[in-house]
């Protein structure tokens, strides 16, 4: 799930995956990990200005890296705030 705030300035994002991801904060740390460098990759192409909160779901342990960032970039053309 994507949460998007029209901020100004520079293009902003976090990361956050609940307790329903994992009861063990290091599996929940390595999601949030392998989603942050989906948005570091990403972040070039998106418009400045933006407030970006990403919510992992528990379903995002069974996706590969590939699938997992074929699902973050989609989520971003959605919301059309790719260039």
């Amino acid at each position: 799930m994507l949460r998007i705030l029209r901020l100004g300035g520079t293009t902003r994002a976090a990361v956050v995956a609940g307790g329903k991801v994992s009861k063990k904060a290091n599996e929940r740390n390595y999601q949030k990990r392998r989603a942050r460098q989906v948005l570091r990759e990403a972040l070039a192409s998106l418009e400045p200005g933006f407030g970006l909160v990403l919510v992992l779901k528990p379903v995002v342990k069974e996706y590969e890296f590939t699938r997992l960032e074929e699902e973050i970039l989609s989520l971003l053309k959605k919301a059309s705030i790719t260039t």
